[in-house]
């Protein structure tokens, strides 16, 4: 029965809980049924009849005004207008319609121009600006709402029946807005005509308190606050949130964080906190209200712990949910049995623990030179196994204590309410006298000599004596470890001592004491000292970055002399490449044999063969070809003839039809070896060096070069401008004296800069020598160098006769063999 009844109950509280969130709130904004004078609407029309206000009587019988028409035709438009309507912070607003109209079929005239229908429109405004002319009377700027169909015709005769329809109008930005109906060959009258808009009431749930809300978009969310007595949990608080609906309902739960505070339970479905009652406490945000632990009371409402009785305790660590506890009593039968300067204390547990477990004891000490003399605490003069605080067992052993001098020993109990309570612990006490025998402190003791594992020591002994030390007692420890588990003990009969096995470069801490026939005395004062580093560690701390550097330098000079090899060998192999391998296409002495780019299968290698001051990877056939076509020719080669070389360029003609035939060129030969004094004019020394292939510019001259600066400057040298100027260079005309040798002097290693510098040179000694010469014409620059072309030599000895007459007669027994 008692489980029926807790189910009906939350079943209820769910179904209160949903309908609450779930029920809209309505705002009116105009109701013609609750006006009692006249409405005043605006009508507008064309032609009469026209809108119409009258009193009428709605579904209850109550009086209401009305508006109603009835048309004759559908060609004009009957409009009425009603008053301005703020519309209160809303952004969507529904109008509720009741309305008759008549049916068509019983009307009599007219009957292809009925309708059963009329419009709605609105009109947005800040303030009541409409007059009986504007806005004007149309569909813009009126906004159209719909087209309303009546779900029910009226018939003479027939019963009465009303529609009732509700439109939505949105969204609204301006404060108020008009309502306009338009009638088209409709019989009708309009009843009462309700504007209102829905907005989410006032809801408290999950603690949290939700204001009224009024939606502007589809949701609209909203902010809350913890109900009284609560607050929101958690390292990052925020407020609740809830959304509202368009519709007027809230959606979905909130999202919340609040709980009851402390001495606050929820109640009423979450709803408010209230206060817990007396006997009882709440110490969290979380749980209910429950009653107080043992030994605790809370005698007001809203208690978020209960206070301890009289007498009864709660430790620091203890929760509001520990039951109070008090100290516990005193120690039972301590008893003890001294061996000289050495005691044992024993004793049994206390009647009453108090209620913990956390039991433990404490030992104070205090000695009494004289029956009449004050009594002083032992501080740190005796020593106690295993601990003096903190004792969980029931024995413990004193050692150190002075001869012949009375002491009393007190046993404390103590657990975790002893250091909150105000009164002092409950103890146990006894007392003790030691013997005249017992041996005094040692005296400074001092080191002898130290290693790198042991310690000398010496101590000094007091000459009058009313006992005999038997042996001493020396006790050490390391200082950075001091603990009794990690200290070692060692005797001597003597007052010196050796401490061997120990670490290096440690410090430890020495004690001595003597022992006689009453027993051992106590620990002198804690001397300390320190072992010698090892030896072999300073020298092999220097060793191994010796090593370190040592290997590093060998290191670094095997690089560079690998390196220097590289780059020498790699010098070996590039200059005969430059210049010896040019012997493999002579022919006799400065013969040179014509080289055929068509026989090699990658053209740049031919021009690599002909051309070595280029780079063929900065050179492209594209540009070879180019300079071709922009009439680059190659200049005569040294000791070449000058009709010879004009044969020549005959042959390179870019017009195909301009160069001479085979038949041309025989002719030609045969003409120059019957005139034998025609080859004997040649172009003057030095005309062999050309300019780069892809350096199109005019050359340069020494009249056009104002300083050796200059000069570099132009070919890109102009690094070694100082190293020109220091050796002396410092005309133009001196360049022409500059050998290789100077070059190296200068510093200019680098076998490529070497013949830059040397080309150049040449080639503006050339140009001079030309300048100088009426009817020597230098060809621009370079294309493929001096053999890219038929390239013929001679010497001085005619050897161009003899060369000429081997080529005539082994052009007579194959002349297709005769080729530039």
């Amino acid at each position: 029965m008692e489980l029926t009844y807790t189910s009906i109950v939350l079943l209820g509280c769910f179904f209160l809980d949903w309908f609450l969130l779930a029920s809209a709130e309505e705002e009116v904004l105009m109701n013609t049924k609750t006006e009692t004078s006249d409405l005043k609407w605006t009508v507008f029309s064309h032609a009469k009849p026209e809108w119409e206000e009258v009193s009428g009587v709605d579904e209850e019988n109550n009086s209401v005004r009305t508006y109603q028409i009835c048309q004759t035709d559908s060609a004009s438009s009957h409009w009425l207008r009603s008053g301005f309507i703020q519309r209160r912070g809303s952004s969507q607003v529904y109008v509720e319609l009741r309305f008759t109209v008549m049916e068509c079929s019983s009307r009599s005239i007219h009957h292809r121009s009925c309708k059963e229908t009329f419009n709605l429109y609105y009109y947005q405004a800040d303030s009541d600006e409409a007059t009986p002319s504007n806005p004007p009377w149309m569909e813009n700027p009126y906004t159209k709402v719909d087209t309303v169909a009546a779900d029910f015709l009226r018939r003479k005769g027939g019963e009465r029946k009303f529609n009732v329809k509700t439109l939505r109008l949105g969204p609204l930005s301006k404060r108020g807005f008009y309502l306009a109906f338009q009638a088209q060959g409709a019989c009708m009258a309009l009843l009462s005509v309700r504007v209102f808009f829905k907005k989410c009431p006032p809801l408290v749930s999950a603690l949290s308190s939700f204001p009224e809300t009024v939606p502007r978009t589809l949701v609209q969310e909203a902010q809350g606050v913890c109900v009284e007595h609560s607050a929101q949990q958690g390292p990052r608080p925020r407020p609740p949130k809830l959304f509202c609906g368009e519709d007027g309902q809230w959606v979905g739960q909130p999202t919340t964080s609040c709980a009851c505070m402390p001495g606050y339970e929820p109640f009423e479905g979450q709803t408010r906190c209230t206060a817990c009652p007396p006997a009882q406490f709440k110490s969290s945000a979380e749980g209910q209200c429950k009653g107080c632990p043992g030994f605790s009371q809370a005698t007001i409402a809203g208690a978020s712990v209960c206070a301890c009785l009289s007498g009864y305790l709660r430790a620091e660590s203890d929760t509001p949910d520990t039951l109070c506890t008090r100290p516990p009593s005193a120690p039972r039968a301590v008893l003890s049995q001294i061996n000289d300067t050495t005691l044992s204390l024993q004793w049994n547990e206390p009647l009453d623990n108090g209620g913990r477990t956390d039991l433990s004891y404490a030992i104070r000490c205090s000695f009494c030179r004289s029956p009449k003399g004050p009594c002083l605490s032992c501080g740190d003069s005796v020593s106690y196994r295993p601990e003096q605080q903190g004792l969980l067992g029931r024995r413990v052993e004193v050692w150190g204590l002075l001869p012949q001098t009375t002491y009393s020993f007190t046993v404390q109990s103590l657990n975790g309410v002893s250091h909150v309570s105000s009164k002092d612990p409950a103890s146990g006490s006894v007392n003790i006298t030691t013997s005249h025998n017992v041996p005094s402190l040692v005296s400074v003791i001092r080191k002898s000599d130290s290693t790198e594992s042991s310690l000398t020591l010496h101590w000094s002994v007091s000459a009058q004596l009313h006992y005999t030390i038997l042996r001493y007692q020396v006790r050490y420890c390391e200082k950075e470890r001091r603990s009794e588990d990690q200290c070692h003990y060692t005797e001597s009969d003597k007052n010196q001592a050796v401490l061997t096995d120990l670490r290096r470069a440690t410090q430890y801490e020495v004690q001595v004491r003597a022992h006689t026939k009453g027993g051992y005395g106590s620990f002198s004062p804690a001397a300390f000292f320190r072992t010698l580093p090892d030896s072999h560690d300073s020298a092999a701390q220097f060793l191994v970055p010796g090593i370190l550097i040592a290997v590093g330098m060998l290191l670094l000079v095997t690089f560079v002399l690998v390196a220097a090899y590289c780059i020498r060998r790699h010098s070996r192999v590039k200059d005969p490449e430059l210049s010896d391998k040019n012997s493999q296409y002579l022919i006799g002495q400065g013969v040179k044999v014509y080289i055929d780019p068509f026989t090699y299968e990658d053209p740049n290698e031919a021009v690599r063969e002909f051309a070595k001051e280029i780079d063929v990877s900065f050179v492209k056939i594209e540009e070879v070809i180019n300079a071709i076509e922009q009439d680059y020719r190659l200049p005569p080669p040294p000791d070449c003839p000058t009709h010879l070389h004009q044969l020549m360029l005959d042959c390179w003609q870019k017009d195909r039809s301009a160069r001479p035939r085979f038949a041309d060129l025989v002719s030609a030969l045969d003409k120059l070896i019957r005139n034998p004094a025609s080859l004997k004019i040649v172009a003057q020394e030095g005309a062999g060096l050309s300019y780069p292939l892809l350096d199109q510019r005019a050359p340069l001259s020494l009249s056009a070069c104002a300083s050796v600066g200059e000069w570099l400057r132009a070919i890109k040298m102009e690094r070694y401008e100082d190293s020109f100027l220091q050796a002396g260079f410092n005309s133009v005309d001196q360049l022409a004296q500059i050998s290789t040798e100077d070059l190296l002097h200068m510093g200019v290693t680098l076998a490529g800069h070497q013949r830059k510098i040397l080309s150049s040179i040449q080639t503006l000694t050339f140009r001079n020598k030309s300048t100088a010469t009426p009817g020597l014409q230098p060809t621009g620059a370079a294309m493929y160098r001096e053999h890219s072309a038929p390239s013929l030599n001679t010497d001085s000895k005619g050897n161009w006769q003899n060369f000429i007459m081997t080529r005539k007669k082994k052009t007579e027994k194959n002349p297709l063999k005769m080729t530039l």
